[in-house]
């Protein structure tokens, strides 16, 4: 088992290992010691398949962000735990409630050139949003 990529798997294994010796120290039934152990270690093996599933569900990589209003802007790739997963792509995310929350609106693929082509690429247009942003100048368009 490798606990390097996730603070989860260690966290829940010092909690098992916590919970199960506290169950055997405190308890005086069997009865309660064998529910107990079982509910443990049953809750246990929940959050380790769903940690495990996570890791190959992929991460998103970014590589730049403007903010403009209450939008973001997201130059991003997919990865996956075996190597890149997707296409670079652009990510429309509005804000809500002073930046604590947060709603992806629209995605729209690009080319892996579009950071280095400088300012001359700077216009981005959102078809499902119909929003169109100015990434040099940082403003919205429409």
């Amino acid at each position: 088992m490798n606990f390097v990529f996730s603070d989860v798997f260690k966290i829940t294994f010092i909690n098992l290992v916590a919970l199960i010796g506290f169950v055997f120290w405190y308890s005086k039934k069997s009865n309660h010691r064998i529910l107990l152990t079982l509910a443990i270690v049953g809750i246990s093996f929940l959050i380790f398949f769903f940690e495990f599933v996570n890791a190959f569900s992929g991460t998103e990589k970014r590589f730049n962000s403007w903010k403009i209003n209450d939008y973001e802007v997201i130059y991003a790739t997919q990865e996956f735990f075996a190597g890149p997963g997707s296409e670079p792509y652009l990510k429309l995310r509005k804000e809500y409630s002073f930046g604590l929350f947060y709603k992806d609106i629209d995605k729209t693929k690009t080319n892996i050139s579009f950071l280095k082509l400088g300012k001359t690429d700077c216009f981005v247009e959102f078809t499902k949003s119909r929003t169109k942003f100015d990434l040099c100048k940082k403003k919205q368009l429409k």
